[in-house]
């Protein structure tokens, strides 16, 4: 029963994140396939209206317990040696955010050397109560830093490394695209899902919107997931097909109303469709497609290289180290 009530809580302090996120105009991306200590990440949109790329990893502590060292200025969050070491050391940077269900109070930090104090017990954070979730657009994108396009290629493996680890872990990964084929913006929508154990669906992120223009949708899976390799639900397809070859290619019986046809000719039909391609279309307009993803080597790499960088002590260098 106490678990429960916690989980309840935590969903209302995502929500609430969630919510005041939205309203700024930033994308929110809660991590069902949880991160260690991590429950979000928040994206930033460029000039254009576009997801820029620019990531900022969130955690988020509900609960009036949070508030019960406070002044005018600061609430003070008291912490566990391994998520302070976990959350100096990640590949994106960190905020904490507090928030406080009885007065809807919802303030925010930058985890970093520079905010942060250790102690004996563990370490402390100021959070100061001036700094409004409902008011973080700047400072966010400042914090999240002018990138690269090679470190937003970076960013983009790292928001993509629970899903990794999932389907790594033995979880089935799930895409499912609608594409309208008679619009030159190329406009689609995406949902990625997990299937956890018991083969339930939890949606892990949801594309509504988005144009391609006039590329080939089976190139756009394929830079939009580069660490997967990319099929369909078989299973799933399989009545679709059987149906489609039925029409088109059998005779239909009416004294025994049904289609005269054979297994071994479905079988040799289907095996010269291409493994990429919708299993149906919906008026002319919208086609529609359910992929499987699984892990390619540019995954496998990515995660070997992710678990080093995590977990092995080296010395680490910046331009002024070295000499010209």
């Amino acid at each position: 029963m106490e678990r429960f009530h916690t989980d309840q809580v935590d969903r209302i302090g995502i929500s609430h994140c969630e919510k005041l996120i939205t309203q700024l105009g930033l994308i929110f991306r809660e991590q069902p396939i949880r991160d260690y200590g991590i429950d979000a990440q928040i994206e930033t949109i460029n000039e254009h209206e576009y997801a820029s790329g620019k990531l900022v990893a969130v955690q988020i502590k509900t609960g009036t317990s949070y508030f019960s060292e406070i002044s005018d200025e600061y609430v003070t969050f008291r912490g566990e040696e391994k998520h302070y070491k976990y959350w100096l050391k990640h590949s994106l940077p960190v905020i904490l955010i507090l928030y406080n269900p009885s007065t809807e109070e919802c303030i925010w930090e930058h985890v970093s050397e520079r905010t942060t104090r250790q102690t004996k017990s563990g370490w402390v954070i100021k959070v100061p109560r001036n700094q409004k979730l409902s008011d973080c657009k700047n400072l966010i994108e400042k914090i999240s830093e002018k990138l690269s396009n090679y470190e937003k290629k970076l960013h983009t493996l790292i928001l993509a490394k629970p899903w990794m680890n999932a389907i790594k872990n033995g979880y089935d990964a799930i895409l499912e695209v609608e594409e309208w084929v008679n619009k030159s913006s190329g406009r689609g929508s995406f949902i990625l899902k997990i299937l956890d154990s018991d083969k339930e669906e939890k949606n892990v992120i949801e594309w509504p919107y988005a144009y391609f223009g006039m590329e080939n949708y089976e190139d756009v899976f394929k830079r939009l997931f580069p660490w997967a390799n990319i099929h369909i639900d078989d299973d799933f397809y399989y009545d679709y097909d059987k149906e489609f070859y039925q029409e088109y290619y059998c005779v239909y019986d009416y004294e025994s109303d049904q289609y005269l046809w054979d297994q071994q000719g479905f079988k040799e039909w289907r095996n010269q469709l291409s493994d990429i391609r919708e299993y149906k279309n919906s008026s002319g307009e919208v086609d529609h497609y359910r992929l499987i993803l699984t892990l390619n080597k540019i995954g496998e790499i990515f995660l070997q290289l992710d678990n080093f960088l995590e977990n092995e002590s080296f010395y680490t260098l910046c331009e002024s180290d070295i000499s010209s």
